[in-house]
């Protein structure tokens, strides 16, 4: 994207960004987030090897119910507003923290 104004190269998405690595295998994942963790990335590795920037992606991909709601993830937002760290409404699923690298693999 060419911006007239500054005639400098703009990266379209603003400096924000989600590396995303597979090994040839498809064992081992490696999963990069930028500095302020503008775009969440969820994971599980507990059911299946799943990441999605977007929630019921990895719920639905890893058939997660309701038996599997994380009793922490229910209460945090209801007297917060908010969760807390890596807690999802879901116990396996997790949120890549902001400017950290996780590896999922299916060997551990």
């Amino acid at each position: 994207m060419y911006d007239d104004a500054y005639g400098d190269f703009v990266l379209p998405w603003e400096g924000r960004g989600i590396l995303l690595l597979v090994c040839p295998e498809g064992d081992e994942w490696h999963a990069w987030e930028d500095w302020a963790g503008s775009i969440p990335v969820f994971y599980t590795a507990d059911h299946e090897q799943i990441a999605s920037t977007l929630e019921p992606v990895v719920v639905g991909v890893g058939n997660l119910t309701s038996a599997e709601f994380s009793k922490r993830g229910l209460e945090e937002p209801l007297t917060l507003g908010h969760f807390l760290c890596t807690d999802t409404l879901y116990e396996p699923v997790k949120v890549l923290p902001p400017d950290s690298h996780a590896v999922l693999s299916t060997t551990n």
